[in-house]
This record gives C-alpha cells, structure tokens and sequence, in this order.
C-alpha cells in the first residue's frame, strides 16, 4: 500500500510546489495577451492569425487549471478558485474583441474594449491577491500536508528548491527496510534506494 502512495504523493509534492509560479505565470500571460489584442484592434492590425495567438495561452491555462483541481481533491486553494474565475473574464474577453474588431477602430475600438479587458486585469488582481495570502499562511506554517495513509520516516529530511530534489521516506515497525524516493528536477524522473529504520 505504501509503496503505491509514495509515487502519487511525490507528483503531487512536485505540482503544488511549482504551483505558485506557474499560476503567476499564466496569470501575467492572459493580461498581457488581452492588452496586447486591445492594441492590435485599436491600430487597425488584427491579422488572421491573432485571434489564434490570443486563444492559445487560454488553453494552457485551462489545462493547467483542470490539472490543479484533479490534484486539489475537496480541498482546492482559493488561488485556483480566482485563476478559474480569470479564465471566464478573458474568455469573454476574446468573444468581445472577436466582436468588435469587425466593426471598430481606432479610440471607439479601445473604448469599446476598456471594459472587458478592465475585467480580466481585476481578475488577475483577484488571484495574485488570493497567490499572496497563500504564501503568507506557508509562511506561518498554517499549512499542513495531510499523508493519512503512512508516516514520514524522521531520519528524512525534504528539500525543494526549484523543484529539485524532494526525498520522501515512509516507515512502518521497526527494522522494515524504507524506500527514499527522489523527485528529481521536472518531477518527472523518479529512483529509489533503501535504508533501514533502527
């Protein structure tokens, strides 16, 4: 049973430890594509291939956003809550732009674009709020990681900076060999070696 904890526990370990960064990431990218779209319609220069470039960075984040809450389970951080929240707003955002740039340019363009694109910035605002009181609460030690099923070996220390190297140990009766397991950069490469619990 232990044993095939450890590998989810390890990959979920990995994914909310680059969590942060990545939502912030996306977060940054969404706003800057929604202005980047408001300036292109007001100057007269959406292409073809605009529209495209405005959808793609949606479909990452929202693959990024089902991601985290398959991961998150009953208990998703309000980071996520807000993230999902900023995806409607730019979603509507692109049906509005889509919209007005058949029909617009110029200062009418931009103003008819100033409130959607004022929604997705305070969407935005909204999350890196809720990513900020997340990482004070990390920070005050409020946050906890529940691993019900096994206990953490005492003789393993976790270290991840980067996501680069976690060790996760799980014991059970005395002088039961326990598998450390590193989580290696990428969370993608996992090996084991053994030691044993005095």
């Amino acid at each position: 049973m232990v044993k095939a904890l450890v590998p989810l526990v390890l990959a979920s370990g990995c994914f909310w430890h680059t969590y942060p960064r990545l939502l912030a990431t996306h977060v940054d990218l969404l706003v800057a594509m929604a202005r980047k779209g408001t300036d292109l319609v007001a100057a007269g220069r959406f292409a073809p291939e605009s529209m495209p470039e405005l959808a793609y960075p949606l479909e990452r984040a929202e693959a990024f956003a089902r991601t985290a809450r398959a991961k998150a389970g009953t208990a998703p951080p309000p980071s996520l809550a807000a993230f999902e929240g900023l995806l409607e707003r730019y979603r509507s955002f692109l049906e509005t732009l889509d919209r007005v740039r058949r029909v617009e340019r110029g200062a009418a363009a931009r103003a008819a674009l100033a409130p959607a694109l004022a929604d997705v910035e305070a969407a935005a605002d909204r999350v890196r709020a809720a990513l900020g009181a997340e990482r004070q609460g990390h920070a005050r030690g409020k946050s906890t990681t529940r691993l019900s099923s096994f206990s953490v070996a005492s003789s393993v220390e976790t270290d991840c900076p980067s996501c680069g190297w976690i060790t996760w140990g799980a014991s059970s009766a005395s002088g039961i060999s326990t598998k450390r397991r590193l989580c290696s950069s990428g969370c993608g490469t996992l090996s084991e070696r053994r030691s044993m619990i005095s």
